[in-house]
């Protein structure tokens, strides 16, 4: 997913939490919310964020998780996927 693609406030949180290292990141989404608010992937800058312990999908139409996850984000102990129909591992 290229960085246009992700609407502008999961850039807004990605950004924060680059900068400010933070171990936690919400990118979850309301039920209810417009589909072009959604996730449809991972955002592959994500992958950056080596510091990263808990990541927060809930709500998102995320089709598919990377089989690597747990490698690409060595620290992360926590993913929520509430309400994220992932079918498969790529």
């Amino acid at each position: 997913m290229s960085q246009d693609n992700i609407p502008q406030r999961f850039r807004e949180r990605i950004k924060e939490a680059r900068e400010k290292q933070l171990e936690e990141l919400d990118l979850s989404t309301n039920y209810y919310s417009n589909f072009s608010q959604q996730l449809t992937q991972i955002p592959h800058i994500i992958f950056e964020l080596n510091h990263l312990k808990v990541l927060i999908l809930n709500g998102n139409r995320i089709q598919n998780l990377p089989k690597l996850l747990g490698y690409k984000l060595p620290n992360l102990i926590e993913l929520h996927l509430s309400r994220v129909n992932a079918s498969y591992f790529s």
